[in-house]
């Protein structure tokens, strides 16, 4: 359609002369659209849930990394993210932030995310593993992996 932005004067909101950008009734109407044509009501969140969203489905891919041996400890997955990607170093990683909130919380997360249509986002057999049996990303070892696969290390 031609919205690219500033230099056109719309994309998402609409631009003054000056680039102040504003709502735009257009946009509003192409998504009122297609919630009315998907049935879907608008909701309200919270930052807070915001936030567990993100962290448990960011966990969950983080599950499906170790499991298929791309990463080696969760702490790993933890330092690329806080080093590479901007992660808040208070938070200490997506995969300790994960630990923090309770594996059987973050279980929650992703089976709610993966209902609401998140296509590709079951959660992953590790994180269930882990969850049913209390335990952590942390205690979780690569050589439980190797066992599950029949005694090949990663």
């Amino acid at each position: 359609q031609g919205r690219l932005g500033r230099k056109t004067g719309t994309g998402w909101y609409a631009y003054d002369a000056a680039g102040g950008k504003s709502a735009d009734p257009v946009v509003e109407a192409l998504i009122a659209e297609a919630r009315a044509e998907k049935a879907i009501t608008p909701r309200v969140f919270s930052a807070g849930q915001i936030q567990r969203r993100l962290l448990a489905v960011m966990a969950n891919e983080g599950a499906k990394a170790l499991a298929e041996g791309i990463a080696l400890r969760a702490s790993d997955i933890d330092l690329a993210f806080v080093h590479g990607y901007g992660f808040p170093r208070t938070r200490g990683g997506p995969m300790w932030a994960a630990d923090q909130m309770s594996l059987r919380a973050v279980v929650t997360e992703v089976e709610a995310a993966h209902a609401a249509g998140g296509a590709g986002s079951e959660p992953a057999p590790l994180l269930l593993a882990l969850a049913r049996d209390g335990r952590s990303f942390a205690d979780w070892q690569p050589t439980e992996q190797a066992e599950q696969q029949g005694g090949q290390q990663p």
